[in-house]
């Protein structure tokens, strides 16, 4: 009897070093280890298959702590369905609310790692319903404005800057049903739009009368979001702000990385794009730290889709993608990669199709290495946010390669995108910007035609520059080119203009985005004047301003552009230009190839949900290097020294 009490001991000894290895092992974003030690920790006390329902009655809180770590690590991992067996142990067996309220929080991001939208907010209901809490769940307009005007006079009697000073909640239930409120935010967000401004009313109610938890800053993150998207840009900012804040002055990692990928959603409104970038690495790694790799892998996709929009070079945006691609297959974050592969394939496209010596082809499609337009279209068929961004990427596609028929059809096609689902973020600036610049276009070839030009461009590109105007006026810092640009082309569709006057809005569009850092904008404000100059038989401004184009279209990355002034305007091209150019971006690219050799691969990211269907993907090339030195992307300087990354990313991420 003596030995077997011993024993019993020394098992349980060995239980709760397992659980502190695998929760250290979590702290290091080493996730398959950490599942290990964690089984063998639920192994040790008499868990598993047979003996779970003993091991809950002898050991309860050992048992909850061992088996909702497990079940974080096991969706950390993408391994769902494990994750969903321990959870259900947790819900069979535990009757503690704070247990069970954090294995439903896991439940709802596993879900939504795995574009289960459904699941996931039935899983957040039903947590919340067990609190007593009810919330509406397809809110009407009418509805939305009465909590609208109800909540911003309910904070009018809390200025901004006061809520950093609101007392800490002490109330574990309402912390517990706030944050099940900050996972469904996302999810609404992409989901049910209708229902984000309910959940984020709530969030901000409840934290003003009952005190300050953990989930408040993404609250307040989320807040500053939903005004800008009602055109309040500065007191957007400013609770982004307070939001980061609260968090820096609360010293909370576990939010950290969801409140800073709003935060910086909102700050691109009163600060330069690029100043998000740093932002977005470091709740990155915050996240996978903190062992929240759904909100880690959404930050990711944020910054590689604002890395392509704010202009820099297609090479290191397709090199973080290559990079970044294993990642989200090896933790099973399906929606995160399906969000990136048509940037990704209009990047390629945009690059000549990744092949220097047959980039000759200027169709419009987003099919190539990565995906197939059609398929992709049909399997995201019931994701009409996804669906409306993919036809804005072809819009792109097509604008740049001067198919304006094509880009009209894809305008109107993605028209209601920026006002439903990219309204306050930067991906919405952007098809603000291209609507305008379309619409442009197909005046001017209604022009050309002798046609005066339809009503519906007409309004299409009033409401553009009104739009860009107003956001400048707010301060917006980023959009001052493309409102520039817009002026400029606009002046050019008149019949008698002064080319003194033309040149000086091209050149103003032209100096602002070199200022800004949008290297696109630059290029293609350069290749507009230089085709208006041309078409009004001034060769001389026509030849420098599309010589300019070339050379930094070229050294944007973007080949396939370069082909077409080349093969339109070749008599405006010093031959020895195109050469360099070329062979500028083929060194690069060799490089790049270089140094993919040196680093240490990693294996083939795949997917371990095998009944999804990827047919529409058409690459298989993710076996590319973990080991990225970061200082191509993002300055490690830059980060402050508590998280600064060292020079590679360890094995284990």
């Amino acid at each position: 009897a003596a030995k077997r009490a011993e024993m019993k001991e020394v098992l349980l000894h060995l239980a709760n070093l397992n659980l502190g290895a695998g929760k250290k092992a979590m702290g290091i974003s080493a996730f398959r280890q950490a599942s290990m030690y964690l089984r063998a920790s639920i192994k040790y006390i008499g868990g598993g298959s047979e003996g779970t329902d003993m091991a809950f009655v002898k050991h309860p809180a050992f048992c909850l702590d061992a088996h909702q770590a497990l079940a974080e690590s096991l969706s950390c991992c993408g391994e769902f369905e494990e994750m969903q067996k321990i959870l259900g142990y947790i819900f069979k067996y535990t009757a503690v609310k704070e247990g069970r309220m954090n294995a439903y929080s896991t439940l709802v991001d596993a879900h939504g790692a795995r574009d289960q939208f459904v699941e996931a907010f039935d899983a957040g209901f039903r947590a919340l319903a067990e609190f007593g809490d009810q919330i509406t769940r397809n809110p009407g307009k009418v509805t939305i404005l009465v909590e609208l005007l109800s909540t911003k006079k309910f904070m009018k009697k809390y200025p901004v800057d006061t809520l950093r000073d609101l007392p800490r909640l002490t109330d574990t239930s309402r912390a517990i049903m706030l944050k099940i409120l900050v996972r469904l935010l996302i999810h609404a967000q992409v989901e049910r739009p209708m229902l984000l401004p309910l959940l984020v009313f709530r969030i901000m109610k409840w934290t003003c009368l009952y005190g300050v938890c953990n989930s408040s800053p993404p609250g307040f993150a989320a807040y500053g979001f939903l005004l800008i998207r009602l055109g309040d840009l500065k007191a957007g900012y400013d609770y982004a702000r307070i939001a980061m804040e609260l968090l820096e002055q609360s010293g909370n990692k576990s939010e950290y990385c969801f409140t800073s990928m709003v935060a910086s959603i909102a700050k691109h409104n009163q600060e330069p794009i690029l100043n998000g970038l740093n932002d977005d690495i470091i709740g990155y790694q915050v996240g996978m730290e903190q062992g929240e790799t759904f909100y880690a892998m959404l930050t990711l996709t944020q910054m590689i889709v604002k890395s392509f929009f704010s202009g820099r070079s297609l090479l290191i945006v397709l090199s973080d993608m290559k990079l970044y691609a294993p990642h989200f297959a090896d933790h099973g974050q399906m929606m995160c990669y399906k969000r990136i592969l048509p940037c990704w394939q209009l990047v390629l496209l945009l690059m000549g199709d990744n092949n220097i010596d047959s980039c000759t082809s200027l169709q419009c499609e987003l099919t190539g290495e990565i995906i197939n337009e059609s398929a992709y279209i049909l399997q995201i068929n019931d994701e009409a946010g996804q669906v409306a961004l993919t036809f804005f990427y072809k819009q792109i596609l097509s604008y740049y390669l001067s198919h304006y028929d094509m880009a009209a059809d894809m305008s109107d096609k993605s028209k209601d995108y920026g006002e439903k689902y990219g309204k306050g973020n930067f991906t919405g600036v952007r098809h603000v910007f291209f609507q305008g610049l379309t619409a442009l276009a197909i005046l001017r070839e209604q022009r050309g035609s002798g046609i005066f030009g339809s009503h519906k461009w007409r309004k299409r590109k009033s409401k553009s520059m009104k739009t860009m105007k107003k956001w400048m006026q707010k301060g917006n810092p980023n959009i001052r080119h493309m409102l520039y640009l817009l002026e400029a082309e606009e002046y050019a569709l008149k019949k008698k203009v002064d080319l003194e006057l033309a040149r000086s809005k091209f050149n103003a569009a032209i100096s602002a985005a070199a200022t800004a850092g949008f290297l696109h904008d630059n290029a293609l404000a350069n290749e507009r004047a230089g085709v208006f100059f041309i078409a009004r038989n001034d060769p001389y401004w026509g030849g420098v301003y599309i010589a300019k184009a070339h050379q930094t279209w070229a050294e944007y990355g973007a080949l396939a552009i370069c082909k077409k002034l080349e093969t339109r305007y070749t008599e405006y091209i010093a031959e020895d230009t195109k050469h360099k150019s070329m062979q500028a971006l083929r060194g690069s690219k060799l490089r790049q190839k270089r140094k993919a050799r040196l680093s240490t691969s990693a294996g083939r990211g795949t997917f371990k949900d095998k009944s999804e269907s990827w047919a529409f993907i058409r690459s298989t090339t993710l076996s590319h290097s973990v080991r990225h030195n970061l200082t191509d992307s993002i300055q490690a300087s830059t980060l402050p020294d508590s998280i600064r990354p060292t020079s590679t990313l360890p094995d284990s991420i």
